[in-house]
């Protein structure tokens, strides 16, 4: 099995004081490696390799956000998105090195 998320990329078109946010799309992250017997499929579960991942690659500035908006579990061998996206594929063990 493996965590799909996905991300809503905004930029800020304002300044810091008056934002003007503008959604850009976004982004699929997967995390290989959860291994057999992923039974627990609720948010708390999981929360802190969500928590994990959040801190690796999403974003919280003044001038562009990176944020979640959806995962999901998923077969090792299933297509996560179109053909003409790409994944970033982190494995658990990268998630926890600092």
């Amino acid at each position: 099995m493996k965590l799909v998320t996905m991300t809503q990329y905004q930029e800020n078109y304002g300044s810091s004081e008056h934002p003007f946010w503008k959604n850009k799309g976004g982004y699929t992250y997967v995390v290989t490696g959860l291994g057999w017997g992923v039974v627990a499929k609720d948010a708390e579960a999981y929360a802190p390799l969500l928590k994990l991942l959040e801190d690796k690659v999403y974003l919280n500035h003044d001038y562009s956000n990176e944020y979640l908006i959806d995962w999901y579990f998923a077969e090792d061998d299933e297509e996560v998105c179109e053909t003409w996206s790409t994944p970033e594929i982190f494995t658990v063990a990268e998630l926890e090195a600092k």
